[in-house]
C-alpha cells in the first residue's frame, strides 16, 4: 500500500514559518516588551531621584554651612533697583498649517528660535533664618513656569515667553556654598563672614520655584505611562496573533481531506479549502490562487492543527501578512512617539502646538 504525501499549499496573505517566528515573536514581542522594561526602568529611576531631591532639601534646624551640593530653600529679597534675580526668555515664530484646499487654518505651531538668560546676585532668606547672598550666572537652569508672553508682531508672527523669579518668590537653590569675607565691613576685621552661594565648579545652578522632586516625580509619572502603554501593546498584537501562537505552541502537524475547493474572484483572487480533519469537522482557510487547479475533492492537505478555530492549512504556524505589517508600523511609530516624547521647556527646544489660528494673547496650554 502506498501512501501518498499531503499536499502542501501555500496559505494567501500570510507569513509563515521563519518569517513569521520573527515578525511576531521579535517584533510584536519583544520590541514592546523591551520598550516597557526600558520605560519602567526610568520610571523607578526618575522616582528615586525624586525622593533623593526631597530628602536634600528637606528643611532641618541645623544651620547652612559651606560645602558643594548644597540646598538653600526661602524667599528671595532683591536690591532696590533689581526687578528680577533671573529672567528666561524664549522667542518664538508662529505658523499656521492650512487644510489641503487652503480654506481654513487648522493648527499653528510656536517654534523657539532663541533663548537668553538674564540674571542678578540676590539674597535668599533661607528658612532656617540665615541670609544668603546668590550669585547665579548664565549658565545655570531655571525650573519654573512660563507665566509671561510678549507679543511681537503679526507678520512675521513673533511673541516670548518669559520664566521669571522676582522678589518676594519662595525658591530652592542648589550650588556651591563658599563663606567670604562680608563687602561692607569696611574696617571691622571681626565681623562674621558672608555665605555666598554660587555655581558648582561642576555642573550648573539649580533654581527652583517647585520642590526639587516635583520635575522627577512628573519625569517618573511619564516614564511609568509609556511602560504601561506598551505592555498593552503587546497584549493587543497577542491578540491580533492568538492564531499563530495557538499553532506555534499548541499546534502540531497533520492532515486534512479537502471537501470543498472554491475559487474566489474580485480584486483579489485567491483559492478556498474547506478542509476535514475528522469526520464532520470542518473549517475553511484560503489559499493562493494556483491551488484551485491543483487541489481536487478528496486530496489530503498538510495543515497545523491546534484544535478549534485556530487550525491552519500549510506546514508552519502563520501569521496575517495585513497583521504583520499593521503591528510592526504600530510599534515602532509608538516607541519613535515615546523618543520624542514632549519635555519640560528648560530641558528641551520649547515647540508649541494648537489648534485653529495663530492665538497671539497670553500663555497657550
Amino acid at each position: 500500500m502506498v501512501t501518498l504525501e499531503p499536499l502542501v499549499v501555500e496559505p494567501y496573505s500570510r507569513v509563515s514559518g521563519t518569517a513569521a517566528d520573527i515578525i511576531v515573536l521579535a517584533l510584536h514581542v519583544a520590541l514592546p516588551l523591551l520598550l516597557a522594561s526600558v520605560a519602567l526602568v526610568r520610571a523607578r529611576r526618575s522616582a528615586a531621584r525624586g525622593a533623593l531631591a526631597d530628602a536634600s532639601s528637606r528643611s532641618t534646624s541645623e544651620p547652612l554651612v559651606a560645602g558643594v551640593g548644597v540646598v538653600a530653600h526661602g524667599v528671595v529679597e532683591l536690591a532696590p533697583d533689581v526687578k528680577e534675580a533671573m529672567t528666561v526668555s524664549i522667542m518664538q515664530e508662529g505658523k499656521e498649517q492650512r487644510s489641503k484646499k487652503g480654506e481654513r487654518v487648522v493648527s499653528h505651531t510656536w517654534t523657539e528660535v532663541s533663548r537668553k538668560t538674564a540674571v542678578a546676585p540676590f539674597v535668599l532668606v533661607d528658612d532656617r533664618g540665615q541670609k544668603i547672598r546668590v550669585e547665579p550666572n548664565e549658565e545655570a537652569l531655571l525650573v519654573d513656569r512660563l507665566d509671561h508672553t510678549t507679543v511681537h508682531g503679526k507678520r512675521p508672527a513673533r511673541r516670548t515667553r518669559h520664566a521669571r523669579i522676582v522678589d518676594g518668590e519662595r525658591v530652592w537653590v542648589v550650588g556651591d556654598l563658599i563663606s567670604v569675607g562680608r563687602s561692607d565691613a569696611g574696617a571691622y576685621r571681626d565681623a562674621p563672614a558672608e555665605l555666598v552661594l554660587r555655581a558648582p565648579s561642576k555642573g550648573r545652578m539649580l533654581l527652583s520655584t517647585e520642590p526639587l522632586g516635583e520635575r522627577f516625580r512628573a519625569e517618573s509619572a511619564t516614564h511609568r505611562f509609556a511602560g504601561k502603554a506598551f505592555l498593552g501593546l503587546a497584549l493587543f498584537l497577542g491578540l491580533l496573533d492568538l492564531s499563530y501562537h495557538a499553532c506555534r505552541w499548541a499546534g502540531r502537524p497533520s492532515t486534512a481531506v479537502a471537501v470543498e475547493v472554491k475559487r474566489l474572484s474580485g480584486k483579489n483572487p485567491r483559492c478556498e479549502l474547506t478542509l476535514e480533519p475528522n469526520a464532520g469537522d470542518t473549517f475553511t482557510d484560503q489559499v493562493e490562487l494556483r491551488h484551485c487547479s491543483k487541489i481536487k475533492k478528496g486530496d489530503v492537505v498538510a495543515i497545523v492543527d491546534p484544535g478549534g478555530v485556530f487550525r491552519q492549512a500549510g506546514k508552519a504556524a502563520g501569521v496575517n501578512l495585513t497583521v504583520g505589517i499593521f503591528g510592526l508600523v504600530f510599534a515602532v511609530a509608538t516607541a519613535g512617539l515615546y523618543s520624542v516624547r514632549r519635555r519640560p521647556w528648560y530641558e528641551a527646544k520649547l515647540v508649541d502646538h494648537g489648534a485653529g489660528p495663530l492665538i497671539y494673547s497670553d500663555v497657550e496650554a
